[in-house]
Order: structure tokens, then C-alpha cells, then sequence
């Protein structure tokens, strides 16, 4: 994982950045396709870092990250065919930006807890105590 931690950060934030550029030219409904991209690699991310979850020291944030897009996940599958799903799209139009730079963050904040352990205590993710 030390040597995944900081790739996956890195490809994180090129996908991000990469992603706005290319939504903020195209200006028509493909912009969709950097969503997909950026949500696709992080929730890849966050299985393998479910997977190998002994082999480093998590943020409590990732517990909160991890139930807060759960409960979004399972909110747009109820919602799906309703009047109120076309709502909720939007609505997550607005809040993915701001869940993939918080995913972004807490694996920054864990590759700063890697290379120095005793930062743990003073880390500002563990605002999210569970």
C-alpha cells in the first residue's frame, strides 16, 4: 500500500483536474463522461482499500466518506424512477465535485499518516469521529 497510496493519489488528481479542463471546453452534455471516469477510478480505490484495509493506517473520514456515499448510492437507486430521482440527479450533479475532492483528501491525509505515523493524532480528518 505505500506505494499505491501515493499513485493512486496522483492519478486521482490528474483525473480531477484533467476531467474539469476537458468538461469546462466540451460545453454540451458530455461533460457526464468525467464523471464516470473520476467516480469509477475512486470507487475502484476505495474497494482496494477495503481489501487491504490492515495494510495502513485509515482516516476515520473514510469510515464517514464510505457511509455518506453509500446512503447516496442507495438513495439514487429508490429514487431512480420517480420525479424526485430527476431531482436528486441534479442535486448530485452539484455535490460529485466536491465527493471526489473529499476522497482525494483523505487519501492525501493517509500518505502524510504513511510517512509519518505520529502525525495521526494531529490530523485534521479525524474531525470525523465515529
Amino acid at each position: 500500500m505505500r506505494s499505491f497510496k501515493p499513485i493512486d493519489f496522483w492519478i486521482q488528481i490528474i483525473l480531477i483536474v484533467m476531467s474539469t479542463l476537458w468538461a469546462l471546453t466540451v460545453g454540451d452534455f458530455r461533460f457526464i463522461w468525467s464523471y464516470i471516469l473520476v467516480g469509477s477510478v475512486q470507487v475502484i480505490s476505495a474497494l482496494i482499500h477495503l481489501i487491504c484495509s490492515g495494510h495502513y493506517i485509515p482516516q476515520k473520514s473514510r469510515k464517514f466518506y464510505g457511509m455518506v456515499v453509500l446512503v447516496l448510492a442507495l438513495l439514487s437507486t429508490f429514487l431512480f424512477n420517480s420525479r424526485q430521482g430527476i431531482e436528486f440527479g441534479v442535486v448530485m450533479l452539484v455535490v460529485s465535485p466536491f465527493l471526489a475532492a473529499w476522497y482525494a483528501w483523505i487519501c492525501y491525509e493517509e500518505i502524510k499518516i504513511s510517512e509519518n505515523p505520529s502525525n495521526k493524532k494531529s490530523s485534521s480528518s479525524d474531525f470525523y469521529e465515529m
